[in-house]
């Protein structure tokens, strides 16, 4: 089943370099420490429009991980992977967790157009006199 349309993100949010589809909020960011396959990368608790490829085990510079690539779901670009199991006990706070290559993505400050924005009237209380 799923999601049949890309979510759109406010705010500051990182994108797909290829296809401009939103990817991840830059509020979920944990930390931009980190190196991908392709060079500099961010580690993020949670991403948007990605597919979400078969487990694979695989050795990297911190230790052995049960990892997932993932793809943007709109190009298929390959943007990362997500953290599935960490061999070693220090590294148990990755699981769970996505590495956003940022070759492959931007990050961007949403410029809400004003046509989108909907102006909503005060809400008033009624109040029961007594």
């Amino acid at each position: 089943m799923g999601r049949h349309y890309p979510l759109r993100l406010t705010s500051q949010y990182y994108i797909c370099i290829h296809c401009k589809t939103h990817l991840a909020f830059k509020g979920h960011l944990i930390s931009r420490d980190y190196t991908g396959r392709y060079g500099r990368a961010a580690l993020i608790k949670k991403i948007e429009n990605v597919i979400e490829m078969q487990s694979v085990t695989e050795e990297m510079l911190s230790g052995k991980y049960i990892v997932r690539r993932v793809h943007c779901c709109r190009c298929h670009a390959n943007v990362g992977w997500k953290y599935v199991f960490a061999y070693k006990p220090s590294e148990k706070y990755k699981e769970g967790a996505y590495i956003l290559e940022l070759n492959v993505s931007s990050l961007i400050r949403d410029e809400i157009d004003a046509s989108e924005c909907i102006v909503q009237p005060p809400i008033t209380f009624l109040s029961s006199s007594l």
